[in-house]
């Protein structure tokens, strides 16, 4: 648990690094958050079922390709489903 943790927490602030902008417009946005009306949702993980031995898997990021944490069968990926209402 500790290590999934840890791999969460690093792969947060690699989507702070790429996500946040430069410094001075960060400088911009603080100023202007009295006047926000909007938030922004980011996607923090993918599950998906091992059609091999289905146990259920999570990812951090969308990727072609994935293993099985229990038996190790790897599988190709279709694009990532989005939900909205």
């Amino acid at each position: 648990m500790h290590k999934i943790l840890e791999t969460l927490r690093d792969a947060q602030k690699a989507l702070e690094v790429l996500l946040w902008p430069h410094p001075i417009q960060a400088e911009e946005i603080i100023a202007d958050s009295s006047e926000a009306t909007m938030v922004d949702l980011v996607v923090s993980g993918y599950e998906w079922l091992c059609l091999n031995c289905h146990e259920e898997n999570s990812e951090i990021k969308a990727t072609e390709n994935v293993t099985c944490r229990k038996c190790g069968k790897g599988f190709e990926t279709y694009l990532p489903q989005y939900t909205y209402e």
